[in-house]
């Protein structure tokens, strides 16, 4: 069996063996440096280079899901996302939240769409 030679960052998540969203902070926090493989790919010798334990270590937290942000979100909000009815805040949207990094999201909303509808704008 061949050896992999470059990994995308959920395959250097799995190889870490920690969550992607710890390997994302990490990333985000510079305890992982740019991909140097490619834009989106680390060669192998500086996945190996990692040390996992220090990147868990530095965790300020585990790591949760983007449906549990979600859902932390919208309690915050005073409207919690309610099994069986419409989301009220969506994974896609606390994605669309890390994508903007530190870019300074807002909320838009219009008046020609459904009243309490917004969307994210980077």
């Amino acid at each position: 069996m061949a050896r992999r030679t470059e990994y995308d960052e959920s395959q250097a998540a799995g190889r870490l063996r920690m969550p992607i969203a710890a390997f994302r902070w990490a990333r985000h926090t510079g305890l992982v440096p740019a991909p140097d493989a490619s834009s989106y790919q680390w060669s192998r010798a500086a996945v190996e280079a990692r040390d996992a334990d220090a990147i868990r270590a530095s965790l300020p937290h585990e790591p949760i899901s983007d449906a549990a942000a979600a859902d932390r979100i919208a309690r915050a909000l005073g409207t919690p996302n309610m099994p069986d009815e419409p989301t009220v805040v969506s994974a896609f949207a606390v994605r669309r939240l890390i994508a903007c990094g530190r870019h300074r999201p807002k909320l838009v909303t219009s008046p020609r769409t459904r009243p309490g509808t917004c969307w994210i704008s980077c």
